[in-house]
Formats: structure tokens, C-alpha cells, sequence
């Protein structure tokens, strides 16, 4: 997996887990192992710090103010966000949250800011940000990556996981990415060998059971609800955003159901019977 960096610069990352020598130690992974990246000229450009406090403190904002003036980043990075948040905050509760992501926005100014979050909301059983907030979560970031484990091999060190990719001026995406870190030497506690990574698109549908599935779903769900939007049927439906799109979409060519344009840009659907009955004098 690769890149084009136009403007390249400095990185400021905040870890909370593992500390800074493991940083490090996935850094160099990467560089030797899939890119073939000079170690020294990457880490010139990345400062790291396991210094931690509540991002709604003075000592974090005088602390990562000095970092930012001295090395002056193009991107600030903070993972895990839940270890800054401080214990009065509910880190899934953007009401709770929101003083301390706006300070932080306002410290970072104009620089790329990226924090990585850990969800482990109950019956969060879809990649949504809606799904797995208590609150507009979606409200208080820009673009949002959402990653869930869907199957891995810890001796092989092999992972496979679904990913979804939104933002809030469009640019979303569904992947299953495959991840293998390569062989973990239990002497030194670190993975050496050749990482690999690929990634392949999502279908709207995986095959034709599971397209006549949706459909099923997605006609009983506008029988039952008439003029629902596409966040209804998302919400009242389980399964993904593009089983449930790609099955509204056979259901309307086929005549089934009738999609219109909603307000702000939605789309509300009607069962064929009830639409028609509607549009008659």
C-alpha cells in the first residue's frame, strides 16, 4: 500500500499504549520489512511522547503547545484518544467530549489532527459512527475510518479486517483488508520477516442469496414503514450500509419500491402499491 506525499513534514504523535520504543519498533517493521525506507530519514520527521494527561488540562495543552511551536507538524496524532479524554468524560458521548476535542482542535490549529479511538459499544453490530456512539459522535470529526476485526490468526500473526471509510462531505468506501505482520520473535518481543497488505472492495452484494435476503428485509421494512429515509433503514435493519443501499437499489429498478428525493438531500421510500395509490387524483 502506497501514498503520493505532496507536502511532506513533521509528525507529532501522542501514544498512550505500548510507550514510545514500541512506536519505534513498528516504524522500523515497516520501513525495512514492506518499504524499503530509510529508518533515519523517516524518524527525523516523527516525534513521539508517552507523556500523558487529560486533554482538557493546562499541563496537556502547555505540553503539546511547546511541541507543536518547537518542531511545528503538519499532523498531530493521538492513540488511543480514550487514554486523554480524563475519567469525568464518557468517551463515547460527544456532549462529554466535546469541550476537550475543541480545545484540542483549537491547540492544533489548522495542522492535520487524527485521533484513534476504541469503540466496545453494546449491539454495535454495523461500522457506523451512529451505531457505535451514544451521541453525534459524527458531529465533532471531519473524516472517520472505522475498523473491526473479522477474523485472525495470532500464530501467524494474520488479521483480516472490515473497514469503512466516510466523511462528512462525502468519500466513503467499504474494504476487507489483510494484514500479516510477519513472524514474532518470543526472544526479542518483536515481528521481523516481511509484513504484507492488501485490501480488496466490498460488493454491494456478495452474491445472489444475500442480495434476495436484503431484499426481503428492505421491502418488509418500507411496507411496514412508507416514506422511511435511508438513516431509517440503516438503523432498522441489520446488516451493512451497502447490502441494505444495494438492495434498495435492485428492489427500486425492479419496480418493488418507489425512492424519491427526501429533504436535505435524503431519499424516502414508498411501497409501490402505497405510491401509486398516493399519486392517484
Amino acid at each position: 500500500m502506497s501514498f503520493q506525499v505532496t507536502d511532506s513534514g513533521t509528525v507529532v504523535v501522542l501514544t498512550g499504549e505500548g510507550g514510545v520504543d514500541l512506536v519505534l519498533d513498528r516504524i522500523e517493521h515497516l520501513c525495512v520489512g514492506m518499504y524499503g525506507i530509510d529508518v533515519d530519514r523517516i524518524l527525523d520527521r516523527i516525534v513521539v511522547t508517552d507523556d500523558i494527561a487529560p486533554m482538557s488540562s493546562g499541563h496537556f495543552a502547555a505540553d503539546l503547545t511547546g511541541a507543536i511551536g518547537q518542531h511545528n507538524p503538519k499532523l498531530v496524532q493521538l492513540d488511543p484518544a480514550y487514554v486523554y479524554i480524563g475519567e469525568d468524560r464518557e468517551a463515547g458521548n460527544v456532549f462529554s467530549v466535546g469541550p476537550a476535542l475543541l480545545g484540542l482542535r483549537q491547540i492544533v490549529g489548522r495542522r492535520a489532527l487524527q485521533l484513534a479511538h476504541h469503540f466496545t459499544k453494546a449491539a454495535a453490530d454495523r461500522l457506523t459512527l451512529a451505531s457505535l456512539t451514544q451521541a453525534g459522535m459524527r458531529e465533532a470529526v471531519d473524516h472517520w475510518l472505522l475498523i473491526a476485526v473479522k477474523d485472525h490468526d495470532l500464530d501467524a500473526q494474520r488479521f483480516v479486517l472490515d473497514m469503512e471509510r466516510g466523511a462528512r462531505r462525502g468519500l466513503a468506501w467499504s474494504r476487507t483488508a489483510e494484514v500479516v505482520l510477519g513472524p514474532f520473535d518470543l526472544d526479542k518481543l518483536r515481528h521481523c520477516g516481511r509484513p504484507t497488505f492488501a485490501w480488496t472492495k466490498t460488493t454491494a452484494i456478495d452474491d445472489t442469496a444475500n442480495l434476495e435476503k436484503f431484499k426481503r428485509k428492505v421491502s418488509r421494512f418500507v411496507e411496514a414503514n412508507p416514506g422511511c429515509t435511508q438513516n431509517h433503514l440503516c438503523a432498522g435493519i441489520k446488516g451493512t450500509a451497502v447490502d441494505i443501499r444495494g438492495a434498495r437499489d435492485a428492489l427500486d429498478a425492479s419496480g418493488h419500491i418507489r425512492v424519491e428525493d427526501g429533504p436535505n438531500r435524503s431519499k424516502v421510500h414508498y411501497p409501490i402499491r402505497r405510491y401509486l395509490s398516493e399519486q392517484t387524483p
